[in-house]
């Protein structure tokens, strides 16, 4: 028997369930809202192009840095969901306990490698002299709170898990509201230039750390520390399967970044680039809230394949189908309507026209790619919460490896400039329609076909 009656296990319909993953919409929003502010904009608009386009080329170390913030906390936030549904209240708490720990000690290593390589690193990446001397800061700064990221990655995670979705959207803004502060303070007013975005970020990070660390000592919350007990190997290697797709997604997109920003080098030199970081910036506010809703409805999924409810399984992913459609298309149109001012809140008064032409036209074009994208995290998110871990690594790595080297390495060819910017869309929209053919294969095993058989879920 459960301790006490959980709160991601309800019945929802569709309005409740718009409800529960509105926190976690608005927290994605804002979480990358500031996050551009602090990364694009200010950089962008007080030190200028060559300082975005150096802090764009670090991306693939930061890429890294995510999906290990992914491998620590989607898999074991699931476990512990499903644990949940078993009535297994007190694993559920050990397995998150566990990984906050080893979340601190893989941080910690991470970010003295970076650290002691840095020089190296940004010259790996393409960085001169000139771009190098932005790009350190980063490394230095932004890269060495790795241990604290890391865990407010599984903070993040575990608020949805622990029925208090808002905690995430307070997070959010405590760390938006700090950097766009610091920012101002340290980047337009004191000049810093990057090294004060870097600080920035950092103390907003330790903020919603320690936010973060005072909800989770709680024990009224229904997930919080206790005394770790047993071995970690295991529960990790388990948290790790099921996380790996997302993992397998952030060093696919690495590699990828990587090779799109040394075409962009190549093709329209750091101006390419700085345009790139704009635009991906834009792309991933107008995609954050469908992420959002994909992290929040996850756990619930997993809770009723542990619960081995087939029928509210099958409500609730059409539910997910129905939300995700009318905000993607919403996205859409507010992105296609707001593109101009958009790009404009990142230009500065030297900003060239060149610069502002590349970032429209890229922007023009990528936008159309944001149903496609959250589709795709939506599917993956959806098989690894179901146990599924291998079509979700499968989805993953033709999404954002297979599919993505290919696009860059013919549509540029085949369109000159432009064909760059096509590369998002075209790759991301094959990737959807790879993981509706899994969707369907997999009808019959968890119940959301239309025999409603659940092979992999009886009792």
């Amino acid at each position: 028997m459960a301790e006490k009656s959980n709160r991601i296990g309800q019945d929802f319909t569709t309005l409740e369930l718009v409800k529960f993953t509105l926190p976690a919409f608005l927290m994605n929003v804002f979480t990358q809202v500031f996050r551009s502010l602090d990364d694009a904009l200010f950089i962008s608009k007080y030190v200028g192009e060559k300082a975005l386009a150096a802090i764009n080329l670090v991306n693939p170390i930061v890429c890294i840095q995510l999906g290990l913030g992914h491998l620590f906390s989607l898999g074991s936030a699931n476990i512990s969901a499903r644990l949940m549904g078993e009535g297994k209240q007190k694993d559920a708490k050990l397995v998150f306990t566990k990984i906050i720990i080893a979340a601190l000690v893989v941080g910690s290593i991470f970010s003295l490698v970076v650290n002691i390589f840095g020089k190296q690193i940004l010259f790996a990446l393409g960085a001169d002299e000139e771009l190098s001397a932005y790009g350190i800061w980063q490394i230095r700064l932004v890269l060495a709170i790795t241990p604290i990221t890391l865990m407010n990655a599984v903070f993040s995670t575990y608020f949805a898990t622990a029925g208090k979705p808002k905690m995430g959207m307070i997070c959010s803004i405590i760390n938006g509201v700090t950097n766009v502060v610091l920012d101002l303070l340290l980047v337009a007013y004191l000049r810093l230039g990057v090294k004060g975005a870097g600080i920035a970020t950092m103390l907003g990070e330790l903020f919603i750390f320690i936010v973060g660390l005072v909800f989770f000592v709680n024990p009224k919350n229904e997930i919080h520390f206790i005394k770790p007990e047993g071995e970690y190997i295991n529960t990790c290697l388990e948290s790790f399967k099921y996380a790996l797709p997302q993992f397998v997604n952030s060093l696919s997109i690495s590699v990828t970044t990587l090779l799109t920003n040394n075409t962009l080098l190549n093709l329209l030199g750091s101006d390419g680039v700085a345009a790139n970081a704009i635009i991906t910036d834009i792309r991933s506010i107008i995609t954050a809230g469908l992420v959002g809703i994909a992290a929040s409805i996850s756990p619930i999924i997993s809770y009723n394949y542990g619960n081995k409810n087939p029928k509210r399984l099958k409500k609730i992913l059409i539910s997910t189908l129905k939300i995700w459609a009318s905000v993607s298309l919403s996205m859409i149109v507010v992105g296609f309507i707001l593109r101009t001012p958009l790009i404009k809140i990142f230009m500065n008064e030297n900003s060239s026209k060149t610069f502002y032409n590349l970032a429209f036209f890229g922007l023009t074009i990528e936008i159309f790619s944001v149903p496609f994208t959250s589709g795709c995290i939506t599917i993956s998110r959806m098989f690894i919460a179901l146990a599924n871990a291998k079509t979700s690594t499968i989805i993953s790595v033709f999404r954002n490896l297979i599919i993505k080297i290919i696009a860059l390495l013919t549509l540029p060819v085949l369109f000159k400039d432009y064909g760059i910017w096509l590369v998002v869309p075209v790759g991301e929209a094959l990737s959807f329609f790879l993981g509706l053919y899994f969707v369907y294969k997999n009808r019959n095993n968890y119940g959301y076909g239309k025999s409603s058989q659940a092979k992999l879920m009886k009792q």
